[in-house]
This record gives C-alpha cells, sequence and structure tokens, in this order.
C-alpha cells in the first residue's frame, strides 16, 4: 500500500449545509451521475472492471459475499455471480437494486451505524467500491466491516484518487464542467457534500485497522494519488493484540 502518515482524527466529517434547493439539486446529480454519466464517461468503469478482474484470479470460488453500494452502473453487475447480499443506504436505489439483483439480498440502511440486519462473522468477502470516500464517519463503518467479516475474509476497496493533482485535473475537465452546464452552478461545494474524504486520509486509515495483501494505482501504477485517478485494495482484517 501506498506508505501515509496516519490519518487524522476527523471523523466524524460535516459538510456545509445545503439550501434545500441545493440538496434537490445534488439529489438529481446523483441519479444522473449513477444513471447516465459514469457509464458515459467510462473512465472508473473501466478500471474497476480491472481490478475486478485481477481479484477474480485470486478469490476462492463460494463462500458469502457482501458489497456496500453496489450501483446501478454497467459495473455493478461484475459481481453478480458472486455478490449475496448488498447494503444500499438510499431508499431509492436499494429499491432499484433489489428489482436489478433478484437474488441479492438487499439490506437498506447505513453502513455506519450498527445494523441488526448486518450479521456479525458472516463474510467471507466485503466490497465496497468507490463508497468509503462518501462516508463522513468512516471509522464507524470500518468498525461494522471488520464485526461482520469472518476469520481469514478479504476486504476489497476501490477509491477515486480524491486530493490528487491527476483527479483534480480531470474532474475539471469532465464532472465539473457536465455539472456547470446542467445547473450553471460551480461544482465545488456540491462535490465537498459527496467525497467527504480525500484518498490520503482513508488509505491513512485502511494502514490502521487492516493488513495490505494486494494495491493497485490506475492509470500509471505509481503507488501516489498524486499521479493516479484510481487505486484498488485487497485488505485482510488486523489481527487482534
Amino acid at each position: 500500500m501506498h506508505s501515509t502518515k496516519p490519518a487524522p482524527s476527523v471523523w466524524p466529517k460535516f459538510p456545509e449545509p445545503l439550501t434545500p434547493e441545493e440538496s434537490q439539486i445534488l439529489d438529481e446529480w446523483r441519479k444522473y451521475w449513477h444513471l447516465e454519466l459514469c457509464t458515459k464517461i467510462g473512465v472508473f468503469d473501466r478500471y474497476t472492471e480491472a481490478f475486478v478482474r485481477t481479484l477474480a484470479e485470486r478469490t476462492p470460488k463460494g463462500g458469502r459475499t457482501l458489497e456496500i453500494g453496489p450501483g446501478l452502473t454497467g459495473v455493478a453487475h461484475l459481481l453478480d455471480d458472486v455478490r449475496t447480499d448488498a447494503i444500499e443506504v438510499d431508499p431509492y436505489f436499494a429499491g432499484e437494486l433489489a428489482k436489478a439483483l433478484p437474488h441479492c439480498n438487499v439490506i437498506v440502511g447505513d453502513i455506519q451505524s450498527d445494523l441488526p440486519a448486518l450479521e456479525s462473522d458472516a463474510y467471507d468477502r466485503i466490497v465496497a467500491f468507490h463508497v468509503l470516500e462518501h462516508l463522513t464517519n468512516l471509522p464507524a463503518a470500518l468498525a461494522q466491516i471488520k464485526r461482520a467479516m469472518r476469520p481469514g475474509a478479504v476486504f476489497d476497496v476501490m477509491l477515486p484518487c480524491e486530493g490528487g493533482k491527476m483527479y483534480a485535473l480531470g474532474r475539471s475537465v469532465t464532472t465539473a464542467r457536465y455539472f456547470k452546464k446542467k445547473f450553471n452552478r460551480d461544482f465545488g461545494k456540491f462535490i465537498a457534500q459527496d467525497h467527504v474524504n480525500t484518498a490520503a486520509e482513508v488509505l491513512g486509515l485502511l494502514e490502521r485497522e487492516f493488513v495490505p495483501e494486494m494495491t493497485v494505482f490506475y492509470p500509471t501504477k505509481i503507488p501516489s494519488p498524486d499521479v493516479n485517478l484510481a487505486v484498488g485494495l485487497r485488505l485482510r482484517r488486523r489481527p487482534a493484540t
């Protein structure tokens, strides 16, 4: 894993409040992103697909797999043959997921809270692709994830390199422009509601809580969030001390 300083104790985070009009814009943007724009831009789908294929070569068949926030884009179907359970906080997306994934048990709830429906020591694999950057109380979420992992289970993560130079440049010529064109607003305040954690913060906390088995940066493979757009990790729970 990329070497980082320990994550600062900045959780839970409290993004700047939005007005009712701004909240409606953000809700519309999220649906537009998940249902149309993410696939249209495509770059993160390609990286996620490459990472899933890499993991497939290292993942035994069978067992229980929990995916947190699977989403509705094309890459959401990459795990259809192995995903047994899913957690989704948004009731609208949970309903859409239940229709799209009829053989998957969809739990409606927030991974950052104590979910009675989330079994302890139940899963051989937990997946969180493009999720951890959104969580305002990331340590609480990781505690729930560790609780749900069986001994020897793996935790597979995909993150955007939020806070990195290449990622900022890419956003300026893609999503920020689409947002400006659609809503005639600056993207900064709105993306700050969604991406509350930088890659460096998330990686630092993951280093403290888990043992890295594999780390892959995209597209350059150089182990730095500054010169990449995304990073994929396979992690195992640290032994109790």
